[in-house]
């Protein structure tokens, strides 16, 4: 590291960076919080000519099933000024597969040995050694929670209280188990309205869920309100915790992980208390793993009346290709204001057809 002990780099999101790989790249990574190693698709681990060795590890994730994989050594990472040696990395095919997207991720790997901020408004990454770093800004400090190396917090769904993980690698806002759920009767207290898929990730399909909304999420003494929430009543995502905390509630912090010293730092940006909006045209679409096929329509919603069905796969929205960002669940287009007509081209089986759909909002 620089003398300074500290490096700051440009981070798409947030959290999506370039590193240099044994010399080669750069290649787009991403900083997944929820991950308990570091991981690259395989096709780059050809390119740099790794070899996986040591013991096959099962690799889970989002859905319930798992991968098996083995570890590679990379000799020399290198993240802007920030030079790692012999970093072990997961030989690992990512959920969006081939599809564009980071190519990789690091996470416990890296937060156990530096304090890493991830600063959503101005979209970099800063790493800092510990043993120079003091907070100084005005966040809230909330200890973490065991077991390493999952990045768990105490955090509460109105009076509910339990155990969920700071997830940075996950897209959505606030994905809630069926224990937690079933346990403090959520389903009933916050009165859903939707119910069907709720995503995938590496480990296959997530348990389906009921869509809602919960008034106030505290994490620690961090406040946020009126968020989207995946009440599960599937299988289990994990057995460890209450449920998963994504990006959409994230991004309204800047969060430090002060890994080494066992809290975190939640200090509210520009993004806090904005309106999440849910999307207003009722498609919810696999963005990840079956390139914007339709998963569900919502009944009584924009695209149930205009003759959208399960199984469309969504060409194009207002005369262009749909967002393939694998990491972002809906298209910008399905977010905008109330009123606003989106035109698509639809294709189910051999035939197509184009059906404009009115925005309004569901929830």
């Amino acid at each position: 590291m620089p003398a300074s002990g500290k490096v700051v780099v440009p981070a798409k999101g947030g959290v999506e960076f370039d590193a240099m790989l044994n010399g080669q790249g750069p290649f787009r990574l991403i900083f997944d919080s929820g991950a308990s190693m570091n991981a690259l698709c395989p096709a780059i681990a050809k390119q740099l000519g790794l070899r996986p060795e040591g013991p096959v590890i099962q690799a889970t994730g989002a859905g319930s099933g798992s991968t098996a994989t083995q570890a590679a050594n990379v000799a020399l990472v290198r993240i802007g000024d920030l030079v790692l040696h012999d970093q072990a990395f997961l030989i690992l095919p990512l959920s969006w597969g081939d599809r564009p997207g980071p190519v990789g991720e690091v996470s416990y790997e890296l937060m156990k040995r530096l304090v890493v901020t991830v600063d959503y408004e101005r979209e970099h990454l800063s790493f800092s050694l510990p043993l120079s770093f003091t907070y100084s800004g005005h966040g809230v400090k909330v200890p973490m929670e065991p077991p390493f190396p999952l990045m768990q917090v105490r955090a509460s769904i109105n009076a509910a209280s339990g155990v969920f993980r700071i997830d940075t690698g996950a897209e959505d806002s606030l994905t809630v188990e069926q224990r937690f759920v079933s346990q403090h009767d959520l389903v009933k207290q916050l009165s859903p309205r939707y119910h069907g898929y709720s995503g995938s990730g590496v480990g296959g399909a997530e348990p389906t869920s009921y869509y809602g909304r919960v008034e106030t999420l505290r994490i620690g003494e961090a406040e946020v309100n009126h968020v989207i929430a995946f009440l599960c009543d599937g299988q289990a995502i994990s057995d460890d915790n209450a449920g998963n905390i994504g990006t959409r509630i994230l991004r309204q912090f800047n969060i430090t992980f002060d890994v080494p010293h066992g809290v975190l730092y939640f200090e509210k940006n520009s993004n806090w208390g904005k309106p999440e909006v849910f999307n207003r045209a009722g498609i919810v679409v696999d963005s990840i793993q079956q390139d914007q096929k339709v998963m569900n329509v919502l009944p009584g919603s924009p695209a149930e009346i205009a003759g959208v069905v399960v199984g469309d796969i969504i060409m194009r929205i207002d005369g262009r290709a749909p967002n393939d960002n694998p990491l972002q669940q809906d298209d910008p287009a399905f977010l905008q204001p109330v009123g606003t007509v989106v035109h698509l081209t639809i294709q189910h089986g051999d035939k197509i057809r184009k059906i404009d759909v009115t925005l309004q909002d569901l929830l």
